[in-house]
């Protein structure tokens, strides 16, 4: 559940990405304000999904110790 929550949000903030620069290009004039305003938008979803990526990836043996940490904890409980 935690590795699918992560990948939804590294896929969700891709998709943004991708669909604010081509609806950028694809609707307004270079010369529009709002070609520059969903251009830097863009870049910024961008920015946001490369951060998530690497902090998945730094973080990785982290998260893995932590699921197991939360798996250990539910067995208990029960």
């Amino acid at each position: 559940m935690i590795w699918v929550t992560i990948i939804v949000t590294f896929t969700v903030l891709s998709a943004a990405a991708f669909y604010t620069f081509f609806y950028a290009k694809l609707q307004d004039a270079p010369e529009m304000p709002s070609y520059s305003y969903m251009t830097y938008l863009s870049y910024v979803f961008f920015g946001l999904a490369g951060i998530v990526l690497l902090a998945i990836l730094f973080c990785y043996n982290t998260i893995k110790i932590s699921i197991a940490v939360f798996k250990t904890t539910i067995s208990y409980v029960k």
